[in-house]
């Protein structure tokens, strides 16, 4: 046992520590191990298709709810009165629960034109009766006919939901650009009725 004993001392004599050499000191350990490269933007999972953030187009039910609420119950219909909004469902892509089981959201030019005709034909019946309302408080469309900045920050907030502070122009100079050169061919009327049928075709519209 004394000559085990005497050999683990003399190894434990013999051992020397390693030193370590840092190739470089870090002042905290946030710091980082090396410089970061720029390799360009990435996705952190290519293949997976995020669902909740995609736009889509609002359904036929929303729009058959939403049109009346906006315009004072003015609403869609064909030369008889009938809401096109329940006669065409089928070509608009409501599910039916017979042959279609979901409604179709995705953008479509069959359904653009749709809404064209849409918005054309509720804006114009829209501003008709503003031109024949004179108090500004109880017009649909245009409570502020004579400030176009103002009539638009309203109409923004109607039928987009943004709201455009006074000191600001933003999103609303395109619209006034509009609004003047149609006023100037044929009337105010006509330019309150291009800028309706611009918003409510418009994505902020149409789209969430």
């Amino acid at each position: 046992m004394r000559t085990v004993a005497l050999t683990v001392v003399f190894l434990v004599g013999c051992y020397e520590a390693p030193t370590f050499q840092p190739s470089r000191m870090m002042d905290h350990h946030w710091s980082p191990g090396g410089e970061r490269q720029e390799e360009g933007p990435a996705v952190l999972h290519p293949n997976d298709v995020v669902y909740g953030k995609m736009p889509r187009r609002l359904r036929v039910d929303q729009l058959r709810r939403s049109i009346p609420m906006l315009l004072d119950g003015i609403t869609w219909t064909d030369a008889a009165g009938n809401d096109q909004f329940n006669t065409m469902v089928a070509t608009l892509g409501e599910a039916d629960y017979d042959e279609r089981y979901d409604d179709e959201t995705e953008p479509s030019p069959l359904f653009a034109k749709f809404m064209d005709d849409m918005a054309g034909q509720v804006c114009s019946k829209a501003i008709a009766r503003d031109g024949q309302q004179p108090d500004g408080e109880q017009r649909i469309l245009i409570p502020y006919p004579n400030d176009i900045l103002q009539n638009l920050r309203f109409l923004r907030l109607k039928l987009h939901g943004i709201h455009v502070p006074a000191d600001s122009t933003t999103g609303l100079l395109e619209l006034r650009g509009l609004y003047r050169a149609v006023q100037a061919e044929t009337g105010a009327l006509d330019g309150w009725n291009a800028v309706c049928i611009a918003m409510i075709t418009a994505p902020e519209f149409m789209t969430y």
